[in-house]
């Protein structure tokens, strides 16, 4: 998979994070297995992506990160609430992204 690819993938991943927690939560055992199981795996995916942005580049890019891809927070939002530009705040995210998912 490509950089852009996997970037892609991360932020389909995390649209619907909060949505597959709060289904994988309800369900019973009589649940299809298979189901269950990627809704796991993609919550998975996205808590250990989340774990290893705080790790490798700090807490507070995790934490920009996670409102723009699961809150859905724009990034002038996103900037403002900082104090800095949206294009600092897009350079960062290329940093960052590219640190995590970069070939």
């Amino acid at each position: 998979m490509e950089y852009r690819e996997k970037i892609d993938a991360f932020r389909e991943s995390c649209r619907v994070y909060l949505k597959e927690k709060e289904v994988a939560a309800g369900l019973g055992k009589e649940s299809e297995e298979m189901f269950v199981r990627f809704l796991k795996e993609d919550i998975q995916f996205v808590e250990d992506t989340f774990e290893r942005i705080k790790s490798e580049c700090g807490s507070d890019a995790g934490t920009v990160v996670w409102k723009l891809f699961v809150d859905d927070k724009t990034q002038t939002e996103v900037a403002e609430e900082y104090g800095i530009s949206r294009r600092q705040l897009q350079y960062s995210l290329y940093n960052w992204l590219h640190r995590i998912f970069g070939n």
